[in-house]
């Protein structure tokens, strides 16, 4: 009897947590919210459904109760990449720049290789007018990813707008265009292109 309720439960969770993910994917964020809160009624350790309960709290725009479930996953587990990968968007979109660099440095640690999270962090260095930081993040996404139209598109805008190096950007654009050259931004790199000859 134990062996079926247990399974029952096991089932009653995966099923409302695959709800709750149709409602966050629909962007329906408050539905989700409380299927995740009924899903961790029935697993309230599972570190995954805590995350997109996050997530949708987040986009939601509850993001001091967002922020709360990152730092208390965090705080079960300092290595949780989800967590800390979401804790720094957080604080990057509500432009608390010092907090999101603190995260996505530690994301970046815990994963090495988190292309995402490294082009966040270049991102957010130069949002806090830390170009040469970012100029290296951003030269380490090219070292592991050469084909990363997202760190030659952030080098061009570097070097056009901050460190005013003409030639270097019309570098970084064109690179651009070789990977992405059919994206809504490749139209402005021309233009910026055009601008800078």
């Amino acid at each position: 009897i134990r062996e079926n309720l247990l399974k029952n439960v096991g089932k009653k969770f995966i099923d409302i947590a695959k709800k709750a993910d149709g409602f966050l994917a629909a962007e329906d964020y408050k539905t989700a919210v409380q299927y995740y809160n009924t899903a961790l009624k029935y697993n309230p350790a599972d570190k995954y459904v805590k995350t997109n309960k996050g997530i949708a709290l987040f986009k939601a725009g509850n993001f001091k109760e967002a922020i709360d479930l990152f730092l208390s996953l965090i705080k079960e587990d300092s290595f949780f990449a989800p967590a800390i990968f979401n804790l720094a968007d957080i604080y990057y979109s509500l432009e608390k720049y010092n907090d999101a660099i603190i995260y996505y440095e530690k994301a970046v640690e815990v994963d090495p290789d988190d292309i995402r999270s490294m082009i966040n962090l270049g991102s957010v260095y130069v949002k806090s007018n830390s170009y040469n930081k970012g100029v290296d993040i951003f030269q380490k996404v090219i070292a592991k990813m050469p084909n990363s139209p997202d760190a030659y598109y952030n080098l061009g805008i570097i070097y056009a707008d901050y460190l005013f190096d003409k030639s270097k950007a019309v570098y970084y654009f064109n690179k651009y265009l070789e990977f992405d050259s059919d994206s809504k931004s490749a139209d402005e790199v021309r233009e910026w292109l055009k601008m800078l000859e």
